[in-house]
């Protein structure tokens, strides 16, 4: 993320954030000398904080997603690679139904459907 500030362009490199409320107060700048970065965390502090909205991430069939399943062949663990990460997903993040192997998932976090092969 950039911001400009007096006329420059400074890349942010440290920021807060506060997951209630869903703001983030900048607190430092790349590039930039001690006054400018006091001067934007400042602006950007309590209720001034810089809002951001989450949305969930919508996992289709394209998505590297593995499925464990225990010996009766019930779905154990379903894990998502998400910008080269894993992701291990909650039980109550997904519906599975055996009949046709789709996994639903749910929740704040993933939306979407996977049909495992």
């Amino acid at each position: 993320m950039t911001i400009s500030a007096n006329g420059q362009k400074y890349e942010v490199s440290k920021i807060k954030v506060n997951k209630k409320k869903k703001t983030f107060r900048i607190n430092k700048l790349s590039g930039a000398d001690k006054a400018v970065t006091k001067a934007v965390k400042k602006l950007t502090k309590g209720s001034k904080g810089v809002s951001f909205e989450v949305y969930a991430y919508n996992v289709s069939s394209n998505d590297a997603v593995s499925c464990k399943f225990n010996k009766s062949g019930d779905l154990k663990k379903v894990m998502i690679t998400l910008n080269g990460k894993k992701y291990k997903a909650k039980k109550t993040e997904y519906d599975y139904t055996a009949d046709t192997k789709t996994i639903v998932f749910k929740g704040d976090n993933l939306a979407g459907s996977y049909i495992v092969k």
